[in-house]
């Protein structure tokens, strides 16, 4: 059922009338919400100000240990997460690793990837979201 709508939102389809397009999936709805979180820097959403996450902050900042780093993006995040998608329940696995791109070693370009494994809310079904986000060089 789709009750949703899809983001970006098509105005053009809204102003020629076509439902094609405008609503998605609940699944769907919540993907891009989780994105939107993760992209959206901290004081963006003017209506929100603590919407989005604080990852945009330490975006360029050289961490003195990657771990400790790497705990504060993942509580981040899942603090928003838990706190502005309220579709999800039972979350069973909440997990970011960061890696080094192979492809581009010298300049040390991290790799973050998120999964995030639970239930969606009063229906049972499994949620799944994976996602990768390439991130700042760094220096040791």
């Amino acid at each position: 059922m789709e009750n949703y709508y899809n983001i970006p939102f098509s105005f053009e389809a809204l102003l020629r009338q076509e439902r094609k397009g405008l609503s998605c999936s609940v699944q769907e709805s919540i993907i891009q919400n989780i994105s939107l979180i993760i992209s959206t820097k901290l004081n963006e959403f003017r209506y929100d100000l603590a919407y989005g996450c604080k990852i945009w902050e330490v975006d360029f900042i050289v961490p003195s240990n990657i771990n400790i780093w790497k705990d504060e993006i993942k509580a981040s995040l899942e603090e928003a997460i838990l706190k502005y998608e309220h579709r999800i329940e039972n979350v069973e696995e909440f997990n970011i690793k960061v890696n080094v791109d192979p492809k581009n070693a010298k300049r040390n370009n991290q790799i973050l990837d998120f999964e995030i494994r639970g239930s969606i809310k009063g229906t049972s079904k499994r949620f799944q979201y994976k996602d990768t986000l390439f991130f700042s060089p760094y220096s040791r």
